[in-house]
């Protein structure tokens, strides 16, 4: 766990071990914020954009307009940025299995960065809030459901 394990980076472990987890906590964490971040941007432009036709005096806080063209090239930046990164992760981790890397994947990925990323926040959210209620309820999270087999 990505949080256990952030200790790490400040001990006396191996460099790999700090790589890897400077690597997982910037994954969960940073990700996490900026998706959260462009939802919140989104979710506010669609409310002032709905609260304009009762009011059509109202400014819309992100959009490409004069009067805030430096906050829209910072978040563009961004939002391109972080797609592409998101991308490039995919296409690293497909790169290592024989036949996944084509280009079919790639609009996948590009999909999946519309549609899962936006599923993992509640992932996220409710993984966080669990370990932070077991921490202050002195409960045991690390639990192991291990799957139920059969017999044939």
């Amino acid at each position: 766990m990505v949080i256990h394990n952030f200790r790490h980076l400040f001990d006396h472990s191996n460099w790999r071990v700090k790589l890897e987890t400077f690597y997982y906590s910037c994954t969960f964490f940073w990700f996490n914020a900026a998706i959260v971040l462009s939802d919140i941007i989104f979710l506010a432009n669609v409310g002032f954009i709905i609260a304009r036709f009762f009011n059509p005096y109202l400014v819309i806080p992100f959009t490409f307009g004069e009067s805030n063209i430096l906050i829209m090239q910072v978040l563009l930046l961004n939002w391109l940025l972080m797609i592409i990164l998101y991308i490039l992760q995919i296409s690293v981790a497909m790169a290592t299995q024989f036949g996944q890397a084509t280009t079919r994947q790639i609009w996948l990925a590009l999909a999946s960065y519309f549609t899962y990323s936006q599923l993992f926040i509640v992932i996220s959210i409710h993984a966080v809030t669990s370990v932070c209620l077991d921490a202050l309820l002195g409960r045991n999270g690390n639990v192991w459901i291990k799957t139920k087999r059969f017999n044939n």
